[in-house]
């Protein structure tokens, strides 16, 4: 992989930049000079969320100023993802509240319903939710979550079973917990996601075993 330098933050440069950081098997380190350092900031910011994969410490200040360079050059169709990376950082936090705001911005911003992004903001405000401790709402978008994956993957209604299921764990409704963590090691069971199956196993045991009935928890070791 090739390493390159780019002179200049100016708009040929950002479009050069953003066009290599799309490439990571060819471009495999890129450096940007600049007099303007808060320019080179946004930029690589801008090119890490929507391009790449990184191990950087991500700050919402970091992403706040990504979105805003997003917003100037028009890039419409990426903007959802700093709503998407902000709600991320919020339900670390343990703020639900933001974390769901953020994501509704994040649909509102959505340039299509069938992008793999509007579908993750569909989830994770089930979640959120769900965290949240709003029924009515966690369901609202659960519905509409499992709609999309019905459409696009069915296999990912797993994670949503297992949302549903850790919303009635947690009110004691250990029959309803069962009945939704077993739909999601069946999907998992049946489609091959090892590590899912894992996941999703570990939580169907530890209900079975609140269950106290022996023969449901022997059936799945």
């Amino acid at each position: 992989m090739g390493k390159v330098l780019v002179i200049g933050a100016g708009g040929v440069g950002t479009v050069v930049i953003h066009k290599m950081a799309s490439l990571p098997e060819v471009f495999g380190e890129i450096m940007l000079a600049s007099r303007t350092k808060s320019k080179c900031d946004s930029i690589i910011m801008y090119s890490n969320l929507v391009f790449r994969s990184y191990d950087m410490k991500v700050t919402d200040k970091m992403i706040i100023d990504g979105l805003k360079f997003a917003e100037e050059l028009n890039y419409f169709e990426k903007i959802p993802k700093f709503y998407l990376e902000l709600s991320n950082i919020k339900n670390a936090n343990k703020q639900y509240r933001e974390a769901v705001n953020l994501s509704l911005l994040g649909l509102k911003k959505s340039t299509s319903t069938e992008s793999l992004l509007y579908g993750e903001l569909l989830f994770k405000l089930t979640r959120y939710y769900q965290k949240w401790g709003k029924v009515d709402s966690m369901m609202f978008y659960f519905a509409l979550s499992k709609s999309w994956n019905d459409k696009h993957d069915a296999t990912n209604n797993w994670i949503l079973y297992e949302s549903l299921s850790d919303m009635f764990e947690q009110q004691n409704d250990l029959t309803q917990a069962y009945k939704y963590s077993h739909k999601a090691y069946s999907i998992t069971k049946v489609e091959g996601k090892l590590s899912e199956h894992g996941v999703v196993l570990y939580s169907l045991l530890s209900i079975t075993s609140k269950l106290n009935k022996s023969d449901l928890y022997d059936q799945y070791l």
